[in-house]
């Protein structure tokens, strides 16, 4: 009886934290992603996204054209990082292969002094658009952030 009860919570468990989380399309940039489900919408053009709760907040930026190659995404990305005032220690790290994208990632401190996250990801299918993302969030959900900029596909 204890191990059917046992089951039956980490399934509880399990379901509802999977529940909390939302697949998000964007298919005009070829991209999929999640985030929590009680995300609200503040701004949804095609020059940006953005969306969060009192927790954690993302805003992706399309731009198309940039047609960036690895080396030269850590400098657009420091570029980005100062006109935004992201403070930041070290340098911007590559990751290898993000689900099949390139990318660069820098973690830093925003003016309000939330952690803040700034990702950049191209598809080198699509080499033409370049995804600059915003991740800004409270102490204590790093494991929600870190899930969210893990989740980043191309569509």
């Amino acid at each position: 009886m204890k191990k059917s009860l046992f089951l039956l919570a980490c399934f509880v468990l399990s379901h509802f934290a999977s529940a909390q989380m939302k697949s998000w399309t964007w298919d005009t940039y070829k991209v999929k992603y999640s985030a929590p489900s009680n995300f609200k919408i503040s701004k949804n053009t095609k020059e940006a996204f953005s969306a969060g709760n009192t927790n954690i907040n993302l805003t992706i930026y399309p731009r198309t054209g940039e047609n960036l190659g690895q080396g030269d995404m850590v400098a657009a990305l420091r570029k980005w990082a100062h006109s935004s005032k992201v403070t930041f220690t070290g340098t911007p790290e590559e990751l290898d292969d993000l689900n099949g994208y390139w990318g660069v990632y820098l973690d830093g401190t925003a003016e309000n002094g939330n952690p803040t996250t700034l990702l950049l990801l191209v598809d080198p299918d699509y080499p033409e658009i370049s995804l600059y993302i915003w991740l800004q969030y409270q102490d204590g959900y790093v494991d929600t952030a870190v899930a969210i900029l893990k989740s980043f596909t191309p569509n």
